[in-house]
This record gives structure tokens, C-alpha cells and sequence, in this order.
């Protein structure tokens, strides 16, 4: 091999060797930024300076970003509540957690049966207790003199408009109970039912 060559090869593992170098320098320079949003919209959106990084979200998951040194503005939006944003300095080590309690549009409080998809004007509505920043109730129904029924509802806050998702009408099955929210099946559970 010609000393050229040899100093040619050299050369670009040094130019390989500094590269490489400077990216797990570049990658070490991160903190975490972590994101527990507490109700459970459709359509969530998260973004960190404009940019989108999910658009989904369970209630109560951390979701967790490893974001490069620099101020951030945290932004998160749902249909139906009011936008929430912040400003994260995110410094080579930090770690932020930040909790997003996303507040309702529009006042989800039930005034009246014709506010609950199905429900008809003679139904009385008592004993409502809320769960979930007031986008799930528990509630009593009654018509007439009948005996009372209960039913779990869920508030659309893009439509302002309440849903059935178990009481009369629909069977009150262990597979149903567990898809709720857990604090509404164990109220529904603390009914007798």
C-alpha cells in the first residue's frame, strides 16, 4: 500500500471517528419531558413548538419525549376544551413532568333529561355524581312512580351533547362495567348492580 493511500485511509477514519463522536455528543444533549393528561378527549393532540408528537392519548398515560436542549412551548389540544400550553427551558438533563388538566369549552353540568342522547321528557334525573373532570356521570333515573334505574353517561365535549354508555336499555354485562372508567364502575358497582 502506497504511503498515500495509507495517509488517505487514515484521514477519513480520524473524519468517521470525529463524526461519530460528535453525534453521541449531539444525542447526549437531551432532557425528558413528560406528559400525564388527565381526561380522555378524542382527537388529542400534543405538540412541542408547532411540531405534532401524538394524537392520542388515554386518560391518566405519561407520555415521555426526549427533546434536545432549548425552549419549548408545549401545546395541547382537544376538541371541545381550552387549549393548554406552557414554556419548557429543557436543559441537557432535565427531567419535567408536566400534568394537563384540559378544562371543558362549555359547562358539561345535566339541567335537563333532553340533554342525554335518548332520553325523553318524562324522566326525572337525581343523584348525579361526576368523575373525570365532569365528562362522566353516574346518575339516577325514574319515571313516574317506577323504581329508579342507573346509568353511566359520557359527555362529548365536541357535540355538548351527553351518551348513554350502560343503564336501561342496555345490559349491565362484567365486559361493559370493566370498559369504564373505574371510578364510575365501582360507583355502578356500589349500586347493587
Amino acid at each position: 500500500m502506497k504511503k498515500s493511500q495509507i495517509i488517505l485511509i487514515s484521514i477519513v477514519l480520524v473524519l468517521v471517528a470525529a463524526g461519530s463522536g460528535a453525534y453521541w455528543w449531539f444525542a447526549s444533549q437531551v432532557g425528558t419531558v413528560g406528559v400525564n393528561v388527565s381526561s380522555s378527549p378524542k382527537d388529542l393532540s400534543i405538540r412541542f413548538n408547532g411540531e405534532r408528537v401524538a394524537t392520542t392519548s388515554k386518560s391518566g398515560t405519561l407520555r415521555t419525549y426526549r427533546l434536545h436542549k432549548d425552549d419549548y412551548l408545549l401545546k395541547v389540544t382537544a376538541a371541545g376544551y381550552k387549549d393548554f400550553s406552557i414554556r419548557i427551558p429543557v436543559e441537557t438533563g432535565d427531567n419535567y413532568r408536566v400534568a394537563v388538566n384540559l378544562e371543558l369549552l362549555h359547562d358539561s353540568t345535566i339541567t335537563s333529561p333532553s340533554q342525554v342522547e335518548g332520553l325523553g321528557s318524562g324522566v326525572n334525573i337525581s343523584n348525579i355524581t361526576y368523575y373525570q373532570g365532569q365528562t362522566w356521570a353516574v346518575i339516577t333515573l325514574s319515571l313516574n312512580n317506577s323504581d329508579p334505574a342507573y346509568a353511566a353517561i359520557q359527555y362529548d365535549p365536541s357535540t355538548a351533547v351527553w351518551h348513554m354508555r350502560a343503564g336501561p336499555g342496555t345490559y349491565f354485562s362484567p365486559a361493559r362495567i370493566a370498559d369504564l372508567p373505574q371510578d364510575v364502575a365501582t360507583d355502578l358497582m356500589g349500586r347493587g348492580l
